[in-house]
């Protein structure tokens, strides 16, 4: 399914995951603000080059799934245009 175009809620969010790019809902602030600092580390790498950040989220989960670190697949996603920057909140195309 291709989910870059798929109607959400307000409050579900697209998280990139070991398993995909995934849309969670009922995020607790804390599990919100993980996915935002994940996205940033993603932005950063793909911008600047810069792993740091996505090297101390190895491992992190968010609602029971692992966010997806690793450089290869990270830049796979970008390639095909799953990694948008304009709003961790799914959007209609």
């Amino acid at each position: 399914m291709d989910t870059r175009h798929r109607r959400s809620t307000p409050a579900e969010l697209r998280v990139l995951t070991v398993d995909g790019m995934e849309f969670l809902t009922g995020l607790s602030p804390d599990e919100a603000s993980a996915v935002g600092h994940h996205w940033n580390a993603i932005r950063r790498y793909l911008e600047y080059g810069d792993t740091g950040n996505l090297d101390r989220l190895q491992h992190h989960t968010v609602a029971g799934r692992q966010l997806e670190t690793l450089i290869d697949v990270i830049e796979r996603h970008a390639v095909r245009g799953d990694v948008s920057f304009e709003s961790i909140y799914d959007e209609v195309v």
